[in-house]
């Protein structure tokens, strides 16, 4: 059996902790992460997420689709367990952003069902 690159393997620890690294960072800024912020609607956070996501996959669009919802999902259910108590307003931002952008489609359904689940198992036994 052939084992995986190193740069596979690497790939796939960024695809996982990427959203972990752009929050910590967005935090450390004092970049806004409320849900419909008056002042500035979270804008510098929503855009940058956006690219972050883009960046994980090594694709360039500007608006959400399945892959894009997909990596960021997948960043979501790896996060570490003490990420929901340090983060949870920046957590809840990108959910409202996969969830408001997505529109109605069976993968956002699956996706976000999943998702909950993960998330609710990691907090239940926090």
């Amino acid at each position: 059996m052939e084992r995986p690159s190193f740069d596979k393997l690497r790939k796939g620890f960024r695809l996982m902790n990427w959203i972990a690294e752009f929050i910590e960072t967005a935090a450390a800024a004092k970049v806004c992460t409320r849900i419909h912020c008056t002042t500035c609607g979270a804008l510098d956070f929503r855009r940058d997420l956006v690219r972050k996501a883009n960046d994980a996959l090594g694709i360039s669009t500007s608006t959400w689709d399945d892959a894009l919802a997909g990596v960021t999902a997948e960043g979501l259910a790896h996060l570490p367990d003490d990420f929901t108590r340090t983060h949870i307003e920046a957590i809840r931002l990108v959910f409202f952003e996969l969830w408001s952008n997505l529109g109605d489609t069976a993968f956002k359904r699956r996706l976000l069902a999943g998702l909950s689940r993960e998330l609710c198992r990691k907090w239940s036994t926090s």
